[in-house]
């Protein structure tokens, strides 16, 4: 692909360029099976820096969203679970006697 590239920059008005362009773009559909069958965020991007302007740059861009999106979910799942952990244990704390400890623990064991 980079040779395709480099000819399109070489000899832009080529009569051959649309065979250039052509040859790109399924390379590109060859590379989009893979990722898509990968299904990561690292390979979406991965093929985005490759091919930044090719066929498929809208639909990685859109997977990549859908990824992040999804990381930002987790991430504010996490949060409110520790964040409700933490509560448990300071009440726990607070109460300072043997069944409020054993109630935190048994309610949350890997607290």
């Amino acid at each position: 692909m980079v040779g395709y590239r480099a000819f399109l920059e070489d000899f832009p008005a080529s009569a051959h360029r649309e065979q250039a362009l052509e040859h790109i773009d399924m390379l590109e559909n060859i590379a989009w099976e893979s990722v898509v069958a990968e299904g990561t965020r690292a390979a979406f991007e991965a093929h985005l820096e490759t091919f930044p302007e090719g066929v498929h740059a809208t639909e990685a861009l859109a997977r990549i969203e859908e990824f992040k999106q999804e990381e930002a979910r987790l991430a504010r799942e996490r949060d409110a679970l520790k964040s409700r952990d933490d509560e448990a244990w300071n009440a726990a704390r607070a109460a300072a006697t043997i069944t409020a400890l054993d109630g935190y623990i048994s309610a949350w064991p890997g607290g």
